[in-house]
């Protein structure tokens, strides 16, 4: 009977000790996996920086053609604005003549049938006046 025992315990011995080894292995495995996936991240990451360093390249070298083509982006944002004020008082000036013609248009005193000569030639002048600048205003 004590002979049984001690088998079994061999026998149960080898069994703890053949799970170890599986369960080591298991690990020695597992840890190879982490470190290939680690490996893998890292070069990911790596790889990552590079593109973000050409893309960070690409858009320097984009900026400096543009400010080659253009000049400096705050002298491009000062030039518009200017050109803005310069159109918005160009616009003010056109409002003016517009209203001006609009107010001749309605004046009899400047339509009226011409009797002589440089009347009608006078009233011709002032429709072909009015005409250019009615089509010079629409565009």
């Amino acid at each position: 009977m004590y002979l049984q025992g001690a088998e079994q315990v061999v026998s149960a011995a080898r069994t703890i000790a053949s799970a170890a080894e599986t369960m080591s292995q298991n690990c020695r495995w597992f840890g190879e996996v982490l470190d290939r996936d680690l490996t893998q991240r890292r070069e990911m990451a790596e790889l990552a920086h590079q593109h973000d360093l050409d893309a960070l390249v690409q858009v320097g070298v984009y900026v400096a053609r543009l400010e080659a083509a253009m000049g400096h982006p705050l002298v491009v944002l000062e030039r518009a604005s200017t050109r803005e004020e310069e159109l918005r008082v160009r616009d003010d000036k056109w409002r003016g003549v517009r209203d001006l013609v609009d107010d001749q248009a309605t004046d009899e005193g400047l339509w009226f049938v011409a009797t002589t000569a440089p009347e009608g030639h006078l009233q011709a002048a002032l429709r072909k006046l009015h005409a250019l600048i009615e089509a010079t205003a629409r565009t």
